[in-house]
């Protein structure tokens, strides 16, 4: 099983000449993409203007999730810290 995002799609339709014509969001099991792919006319689009709104969904959540990371990585850090001045009491 894979999991591809809207941004790799997009990669996907530049090396192989195609369209990302539309995107379908599906619920079931634990949320999917269904993508609609089509031969590329115009070489220099590679989606439909629609789906710009997807992307910045997509970066957003990508940002607030490295957000999470970094602050979780302090966190841990911080914890190790105290545990150690714990520890040498």
């Amino acid at each position: 099983m894979s999991y591809y995002s809207i941004s790799t799609f997009i990669e996907i339709c530049k090396v192989h000449n195609l369209y990302l014509d539309n995107i379908e969001f599906i619920n079931t099991h634990g949320g999917s993409l269904r993508v609609y792919l089509k031969h590329n006319n115009n070489y220099n689009k590679y989606y439909n203007e629609l789906i710009d709104k997807y992307i910045q969904e997509e970066n957003n959540l990508e940002t607030s999730i490295n957000s999470m990371f970094s602050k979780l990585n302090l966190w841990k850090k911080e914890m190790f810290k105290l545990i150690n001045n714990i520890k040498k009491k």
